[in-house]
């Protein structure tokens, strides 16, 4: 898959604690969504993932 790189790191809260990920690229954004995502198989999931697999 193509690496899409961000103009810059896009921080993204993750967990309760709200820990703070820097994404650089899709992949990592899909790597955190496969791994992460509170409402897997939402359709905000799924259209989030489909948005970053398109890049």
């Amino acid at each position: 898959m193509y690496e899409a790189w961000f103009s810059r790191p896009v921080p993204v809260s993750t967990g309760i604690a709200g820990g703070i990920q820097n994404l650089s690229n899709a992949n990592q954004a899909v790597d955190l969504m496969t791994r992460h995502w509170r409402g897997a198989g939402s359709q905000k999931h799924l259209a989030a993932l489909r948005a970053a697999a398109r890049r």
